[in-house]
């Protein structure tokens, strides 16, 4: 919210879910529409798994260009 108040970010949503083939959903954290016109998919792990790794590897393939950055 703080780079949204100094402008850097226009907004973001927050669990952003995507579909995946058998009927498997992964939901990331924050999807962020930036000022200059970037939109980025964030997730916060303190641990990934590799059900994480797994579900991250299916969304990057079959969303592309999506990309999910971890912190």
């Amino acid at each position: 919210k703080l780079l949204q108040q100094c402008g850097d970010v226009v907004f973001f949503l927050i669990q952003v879910p995507f579909r995946l083939p058998g009927g498997v959903k992964y939901i990331v954290d924050f999807e962020i529409f930036w000022a200059n016109g970037e939109v980025t998919f964030e997730d916060v792990k303190g641990f990934e798994t590799d059900t994480f790794k797994m579900k991250r590897k299916m969304v990057e393939e079959l969303y592309a260009p999506v990309r999910i950055i971890t912190s």
